[in-house]
């Protein structure tokens, strides 16, 4: 795998996207992925992510009012399980950042797929 950990996350959680990945560096885990960190300006963003999230071991999805409506967060959930089906050591990790019902990310993510 590319990447140790694939952050997933709505844009207006950003702060805390920021702050967990650079608690990740701080840890020794070099290879995290986020979006504004490391996509490729001048090409296809899509792509990219998707790839990112193959080539990815975890992923850490920041749960929310806001992720919960994001369509992307719930797009990029689906496609880590899919292709996670096959490899037991690869997980899907959710921070539920407001202490709300965590039912709500297992609902969202059951309706996505």
């Amino acid at each position: 795998m590319v990447h140790d950990i694939f952050i997933s996350y709505s844009s207006h959680d950003v702060q805390w996207a920021e702050t967990l990945e650079a608690g990740f560096k701080q840890r020794g885990i070099a290879h995290v992925y986020r979006d504004q960190t490391r996509l490729e300006v001048g090409r296809q963003w899509e792509p990219q992510l998707r790839k990112a999230l193959d080539e990815s071991r975890h992923l850490v999805a920041l749960w929310s009012s806001h992720a919960k409506d994001s369509v992307w967060v719930a797009k990029e959930m689906s496609r880590f399980e899919q292709n996670a089906e096959d490899d037991p050591t690869r997980r899907l990790i959710c921070v539920n950042l407001e202490g709300a019902n965590a039912a709500g990310v297992s609902e969202r993510f059951r309706s996505s797929v």
